[in-house]
């Protein structure tokens, strides 16, 4: 099916977004997110809608959907200024306003000049650390993933806020947390404040437990540590940029024996194919209620975001949300994403 729009061509049969003669390169998730927002032009979609189109239910972060959203307005020359084509509503969702045509593509000539599609579309990432070999290996690293990639680095906090001043289309900051001239994770809450739709990944050489949870508490979109390994990075960074959420794998162990060196990357909305079966209900002891509330834990919602979505007073959440803690043995909401991550298991999600 082709949909035409302005000069642009979306082909749900060659997966191509073209403008004019002219292929657009964008990401497949990218692609994925504009036809659908385009099949579902008659109404606003939630940000729960596109989870479950785009991610199929997979848990990612607010900022990373954010982050693609943007994406499919920078393919389709929109801007979140402007938003002469795809519209956000506050605490509505997103809605495709342009004016669409609908053909079969058994009907259409294809062009003559169209480029083949590349699934590389480029890519801009901010490097933020104060050692010059670390920025070159992970520009190595990035341009290994991506041979499209844009890489911008700073050396302290303060070279980090003139570029980002410079270039607010990034797709990624990698954060230092020992940086010279302010505390990492300070930097990296104002940068979840300040910029909530750039993802924010967290590289550092104290990869404990405590940093890893503290990071992901202040919403980092992963935790790299700097030990790890070429071939983990690469790893890390796929996840993150396919909308996961990377967590060292010894940290997934919940305190066990250390992962091996060369342990495959671990994300939390992911299960290991390979692994054992996810607990289920039953053994962890939760009720179907406590699980949609778990469900809404692992999507980033707060007490009262889940009272408004489950329709329960805030007390009964908390004794709901204590009960969840006590069954995985964490002491907060992020240990148990993690442990529940850890378990392999992803809950059903709840309907809002």
């Amino acid at each position: 099916m082709l949909y035409l729009f302005e000069d642009f061509a979306l082909d749900t049969g060659r997966c191509e977004l073209r403008r004019g003669s002219t292929t657009v390169a964008v990401e497949p998730q990218v692609f994925d997110l504009l036809v659908y927002l385009v099949r579902n032009r008659d109404r606003v979609v939630s940000k729960d809608d596109l989870l479950a189109a785009v991610w199929h239910g997979r848990i990612v972060s607010d900022a990373t959907v954010d982050s693609r959203v943007n994406a499919a307005r920078r393919a389709v020359g929109d801007n979140g200024d402007e938003q002469r084509l795809i519209k956000t509503l506050p605490r509505k969702g997103i809605r495709f306003l342009g004016a669409v045509r609908e053909r079969d593509a058994a009907d259409a000539a294809p062009s003559a000049a169209a480029e083949p599609r590349t699934d590389t579309s480029p890519i801009k990432v901010l490097v933020v650390d104060d050692h010059v070999l670390i920025r070159d290996a992970l520009r190595g690293v990035l341009t290994e993933l991506n041979e499209n990639a844009t890489v911008l680095d700073a050396s302290d906090c303060r070279q980090a806020m003139h570029v980002l001043a410079e270039h607010a289309d990034l797709d990624l900051i990698l954060l230092d947390l020992g940086l010279p001239d302010r505390d990492g994770f300070s930097v990296l809450a104002d940068l979840r404040e300040g910029h909530p739709g750039i993802p924010v990944v967290v590289l550092s050489a104290f990869s404990d437990r405590d940093n890893v949870v503290k990071a992901l508490d202040l919403g980092a979109t992963g935790f790299i540590a700097k030990s790890a390994q070429r071939k983990v990075m690469l790893s890390a960074l796929e996840i993150v940029f396919s909308g996961g959420i990377y967590v060292p794998p010894e940290i997934l162990g919940r305190g066990g024996s250390p992962a091996p060196a060369m342990a495959p990357a671990a994300a939390a909305p992911a299960a290991d194919p390979v692994a054992k079966p996810p607990a289920a209900a039953v053994d962890l002891g939760l009720t179907e209620r406590q699980l949609d509330v778990l469900a809404l834990m692992m999507r980033g919602k707060s007490n009262k975001a889940i009272c408004r979505a489950l329709n329960l007073a805030e007390t009964t959440v908390k004794i709901h949300v204590t009960a969840i803690l006590r069954a995985l043995k964490a002491t907060n909401r992020t240990e148990a994403v993690i442990a529940a991550a850890a378990l392999g298991w992803n809950p059903p999600r709840a309907e809002e």
